[in-house]
């Protein structure tokens, strides 16, 4: 291995870390603290951070080492010298039976920011198996891959504080590494190996920053801003010895730590501060079990020995001890350029590191790992004929990475030039422990990780080695690789017993030791903490660090530890901490100037990830089922010569099959009858309808119910020629509005010559409008929202013609060619540049069809969509929704005349507050004349009444359904980056659901490619309270987003 400590001679400037506060001593600290984090390392920051986002709630971090201010921790090519350095605990193993009773050295950081300031910084997540399979063993969904993406994809909602960055710095060997990916299918690309599935060879991801400088838990998450909260404590160089319980009734509430502040290394007298709320452990594998020991945690005849007194019997204390397995080999390389050459040249290391200080480029931004393989062993290997496979198909059962150099290789080889892969087992099977030595607390404790014990392991190390000369020896290495290095170059490595014995002989720790307080299920009689990470049976006490990990990655541990770290910190704030929406954003930010919704902190209030269902199929019925198809209930209208455009209503059969069972109404009421009798008969229905939904959430049918519906849908185009090249808006309303409903809004982008819009759809649900009178009849008792994202893709992938016209079209479209449909689905439009537009309801179900067939969007707008997170939807379904369904069931929904219905609105608040065209429009187009027949034998004439196209009881059962928003806010973060999203919210109010954090929380839950505005003089009803506004907004945003099409006078304004 290449000494570093010659690299660090040259290194000629310190650097402060943050010039923020920290405690001075331990006579600074309080008395108590809300929470007490114990160790600042790659978790602990991550927590310390997070928790104390509440200004109300106190918090202490405690950390045994000290500043991580020195330069070498920041250079990203010299973190090898770290490793046995001053900032490592330089830990041992005891002697391994299995590796010649050799001893080991094992790496953690000694100092803030844990080993995330001195490793080598991959940032490889692992694969999705990895995840899966701890959730099903521990019985938590919430640790699968799917649920934890929040915390997964750095530009979500969390881990936005750490950079992960490709290689800045292309070196050499790079090309070829690449290659061989082309023309050795032992090593196939992968272009994206943190995505879930990590087989193969790709570039490696590294928390370093744009800069060329280590991103570590520290430097991410203890900015000088963060350190400054008055309600955060960092007291350094202080080592947690045990846990104390002040109550005297209960030994198992821990409501304490005893520490030892060392001064120049001299440790003093031991200290206690109380913690109200809870302790937390982040003191890492070989940290924290010895902790839970010297307090009386684990087994008692471990701890008997030691005159420790046993207080909780928890014998997975130490046990489950797991760790990668690396072996360093090197080969002789013909090059003159490698990391030999620069540890050789102090000039060149002065030289390297001047350019790294001046502009932050050149070899020192690199850690020297630009590629990573994950590779599986062969299918018929004989170990399979023994053992499981314990990885799962997306897992490499070995790693390994080239570097430029002999960076792990054997020591003395210095005096030439080398390239070297470095195998390590990703999946070992071998199972250590850790114990304790002595009764002290500061000694050392016996570590065991019992490597190769597991005749898998040995196995999958030898397969490795193989396969890295298999790699050398491909085409493109030819003349560049000359051969085998060291004792590596005598080996027959086809011969077991001497690649064995070379194996125990050299193999090393791969530095991620995991697993000694493992999360098991709650109740089980192993492991040491339950999902939510309380330590099993203790009050006050929580693990959040690599020691949790029961089963061991197949991947460099810092990115699930800080996976991990973000969702504990959700977790721990949900249970009981005062952190409340109102305490994420800064406290002067008035709303009600605010023209947009900026950025929230990155922190979202936690709770478990909310399920989703999958949607059915999206196919129209069999042409069997909608012949003859129904006549338009509405007849074609004449415009208006003032009009921008012309209107023709169009007739498609919805998706088929329904998602929900048809369950026939009760006959209702009335309007003649009593207000009390109506009041009862309103209360009985909601009581029927909730019945229902509640009868039917639990069986939700495999294959659909075989119910045909239609939908009516509106084409607007200019009366002037129209571009086919142009946009294509297809608008969705909100629940309880029918399709024409956007026509004011419509008037006035059709005025506007600011854009080229080809043609404009409005869509109708199947219960509402003329939807409503062509299903009368077929509409029940219950609705799923779903459905209507359906719908929206049965008819843009079946229906919608080909391109843009202003020719006249059939009343009832026929469906696209088999082939444009398919190649819809796969590839979206050949001829259109669709943008979805939704409104509430329609906001959300057309979020749902982009989640779901992603290429047929360009852009989304949304008029404040039914989106909510769970845990406000949460706290008003009971009442809220519940309120407003009854208030629809009441509402009237005939009258004498249109006038009489016009009047009686205006009465209305909810109807004053509309633009009076609006009004108009609804009054016209959302009712219908219809003829009563006089009584069988009466001599009356027939008589003529105005009915709501839409029944009340509709509008009813469409708000009942509270599942599709909790589930499109689950899965908003994942909307296709490629798609735009523009929001578009009303006035910032206190709401049932959250009010203004709540909003702001909402138009950032996807990051990237977002963007949102505040339309102030109007509440929920943008569309029909501000139609000007909102058609302005609109306009801006198609302007700004697609500028080729916007006018030249548009474009202008715009710059």
């Amino acid at each position: 291995m290449i000494c570093w400590q010659g690299i660090f001679v040259h290194i000629l400037t310190v650097l402060s870390f943050t010039g923020a506060r920290f405690l001075s001593s331990s006579n600074e600290l309080n008395q108590q603290y809300d929470f007490i984090v114990v160790g600042g390392g790659t978790a602990g920051n991550v927590l310390a951070n997070r928790l104390s986002q509440d200004e109300g709630t106190s918090v202490l971090l405690i950390e045994a080492g000290g500043q991580n201010d020195a330069l070498e921790l920041e250079v990203p090519y010299l973190w090898p010298g770290l490793l046995g350095s001053a900032y490592d605990w330089n830990s041992t193993s005891t002697p391994q039976a299995a590796l010649d009773g050799r001893t080991i050295g094992i790496s953690r950081g000694f100092v803030l920011g844990g080993t995330s300031s001195i490793n080598a910084m991959l940032y490889t997540r692992g694969s999705s198996d990895n995840y899966n399979n701890i959730a099903t063993l521990v019985g938590d969904e919430g640790w699968s891959w799917n649920s934890l993406q929040p915390y997964i994809h750095e530009d979500a909602t969390q881990i936005d504080t750490i950079s992960v960055t490709p290689p800045q710095y292309i070196q050499p060997i790079d090309d070829r590494v690449i290659e061989t990916t082309a023309v050795n299918s032992e090593f196939p690309y992968n272009a994206a190996p943190n995505a879930g599935d990590q087989v193969g060879m790709g570039w490696s991801e590294s928390t370093i920053d744009t800069n060329g400088r280590r991103i570590s838990s520290a430097t991410a998450y203890l900015t000088p801003a963060v350190v400054n909260r008055p309600n955060l404590d960092i007291l350094l160089h202080s080592q947690v010895t045990r846990l104390l319980s002040t109550d005297p009734t209960d030994a198992t509430k821990f409501t304490a730590v005893e520490f030892v502040e060392s001064v120049n290394r001299v440790p003093g007298a031991a200290r206690a501060v109380s913690a109200t709320k809870e302790i937390i452990l982040s003191a890492g594998t070989f940290g924290t079990p010895p902790i839970l020991l010297h307090s009386g945690v684990g087994d008692a005849a471990d701890l008997t020995p030691f005159g420790i007194t046993p207080v909780h019997q928890l014998p997975s204390v130490g046990k489950n001890l797991t760790d990668h397995l690396l072996i360093g080999t090197a080969w002789f390389a013909n090059s003159t350029d490698t990391y030999e050459t620069v540890k050789r040249n102090a000039t060149l290391q002065a030289e390297l590191l001047e350019q790294w200080q001046q502009t932050g480029t050149g070899a020192y931004v690199n850690a020297g790992i630009d590629h990573v393989g994950c590779i599986r062993i062969a299918p018929d290997s004989s170990i399979f004929q023994t053992v499981p496979d314990p990885a799962g198909p997306n897992t490499g059962h070995f790693e390994f990475y080239i570097t430029n150099g002999n960076v792990f290789g054997p020591p003395g080889l210095e005096s030439d030039n080398f390239i070297a892969a470095d195998p390590a087992v990703l999946s070992p099977l071998s199972r250590g422990s850790l114990t304790l030595l002595s009764a002290d607390p500061l000694a050392a404790p016996s570590i065991d990780p019992a490597y190769m014990t597991h005749p898998w392991d040995l196995f999958v190390i030898g397969e490795a080695v193989r396969s890295a000369q298999r790699f050398f020896s491909s085409a493109p290495w030819n003349g560049y690789v000359l051969g085998r290095a060291g004792d590596f170059a005598a080996l027959d490595i086809d011969d077991d017993d001497a690649l064995h014995a070379f194996l125990r002989a050299n193999v090393a720790s791969g530095q991620h030791p995991v697993g000694t307080a493992s999360m098991s299920p709650r109740g089980a009689s192993w492991g040491v903490v339950d999902p939510d990470l309380k330590v099993k049976g203790l009050n006050g006490l929580r693990i959040v660090d690599a020691s949790v990990i029961p089963l061991i990655p197949a991947a460099h541990t810092q990115a699930m530890v800080y996976i991990y770290a973000e969702r504990a910190a959700d977790i721990i704030k949900a249970e009981g901490s005062t952190l409340t929406m109102s305490s994420l954003w800064d406290k002067d930010i008035d709303f009600s100037r605010l023209s947009s919704y900026p950025k929230p902190p990155s922190f979202l209030p936690g709770r478990p990830p909310f399920p989703t269902r999958s949607l059915f199929p999206v196919y129209p019925p069999p042409s069997s089922l909608i012949t003859p198809p129904p006549a338009l209930p509405s007849p074609q209208r004449s415009i208006s010569p003032s009009s921008p455009f012309t209107v023709s209503t169009h007739i498609v059969p919805a998706a088929w099959l329904r998602s929900t069972p048809h369950v026939p109404l009760p006959s209702a009421k009335g309007e003649s009858a009593a207000k009390e009798e109506r009041k009862k008969a309103a209360k009985d229905m909601l009581d029927f309808l909730n019945k229902v939904r509640d009868e039917t959430a639990s069986s939700r049918p495999e294959e659909g119910h075989k119910w045909v519906l239609w939908n009516a849908v509106n084409r607007y185009v200019k009366k002037e020629p129209v571009n086919p090249k142009g946009l294509t808006l297809f608008f969705v309303h909100a629940n309880g509005f029918n399709k024409e409903i956007w026509e004011t809004v419509l008037h006035e982008i059709f005025s506007s010559p600011r854009h080229d819009i080809a043609e404009v759809w409005s869509f109708e649900a199947v219960q509402t409008g003329d939807s409503a009178l062509l299903n009368m009849g077929k509409l029940g008792a219950i609705y799923d929202w779903t459905d209507n994202a359906r719908d929206i893709l049965n008819f843009l992938v079946y229906f919608l013609p080909t391109t843009a016209s202003s020719a006249p079209l059939p009343t009832h479209l026929p469906q696209v060619a088999a082939a444009e449909s398919e190649s819809r689905e796969k590839f979206g439009f050949k001829h259109r540049t669709l943008i979805g537009v939704g409104h509430s309801f329609g906001g959300c179900t057309s979020t749902l069809a982009a989640l779901t067939n992603p290429s047929l969007y360009s852009s989304l707008i949304l008029i404040d969509p039914v989106i909510v997170a769970p845990m406000y939807y949460e706290k008003a379904k009971d009442t809220h929704i519940q309120d407003l369904t009854l208030g629809s069931l009441l509402r009237r929904e005939r009258w004498q005349s249109r006038e009489e219905a016009k009047a009686t609105m205006l009465k209305n608040p909810f109807f004053a507050a509309w633009h009076p065209n609006v009004l108009k429009s609804y009054i016209d187009h959302g009712l219908y004349a219809h003829t009563l027949p006089p009584a069988p034998g009466s001599n009356d004439k027939p008589t003529e009444q105005i009915l709501l196209k839409m029944p009340a009881v509709q509008e009813s059962v469409a708000f009942l359904e509270s599942i599709t928003p909790y589930e499109v806010w689950e899965r908003l973060k994942d909307v296709d980056e490629r798609i735009s999203l523009f929001w578009i919210m009303p006035k910032p109010e206190n709401t049932k659901f959250g009010g203004p954090p709540e909003a702001q929380m909402r138009v950032w839950r996807r990051r990237k490619n977002a963007s949102n505005t505040i339309v102030h003089e109007a509440g929920h009803l943008i569309p029909q309270e501000a139609p000007r506004a909102c058609a302005e907004e609109i306009l801006g945003f198609l302007s700004r987003q697609y500028p080729d099409l916007s006018s030249s006078e548009d474009v202008k304004a715009k710059l």
